[in-house]
C-alpha cells in the first residue's frame, strides 16, 4: 500500500472491511484493506506487560488509495479513475 488512509471510525471499519471483501468475492475489484494497531512509544524505558499498560491508540483501518497505483496492482488497464472527496 503506498498511502494509507487510518480512519478511526468503531464498527464501521468492521463494515467498510467486510464490504470491501464482499466486492472482491463478487469479482469486482476493490481496495485492500488491513487492520492495524496503532501504539505510540515516547521513551525506551515504556514497557508494558499488555496493551493496557501502554499508550495504545487504537485500532484502525488502512484501506490501499485509488490512484494510479490501484490499476497496476489489480491489472486495470489505463483510464479515468474517478474518486469522491469528501463527505
Amino acid at each position: 500500500m503506498q498511502q494509507v488512509n487510518f480512519q478511526h471510525r468503531g464498527e464501521q471499519g468492521l463494515f467498510e472491511g467486510v464490504g470491501f471483501r464482499l466486492f472482491e468475492l463478487c469479482g469486482v475489484e476493490a481496495c485492500k484493506t488491513h487492520h492495524v494497531q496503532f501504539y505510540v512509544v515516547d521513551s525506551s524505558r515504556e514497557s508494558g506487560r499488555t496493551q493496557y499498560d501502554t499508550d495504545y491508540y487504537g485500532l484502525y483501518l488502512a484501506i490501499e488509495q485509488m490512484d494510479g497505483r490501484f490499476l497496476d496492482e489489480h491489472g486495470l488497464p489505463d483510464g479515468n479513475l474517478y474518486k469522491m472527496e469528501g463527505h
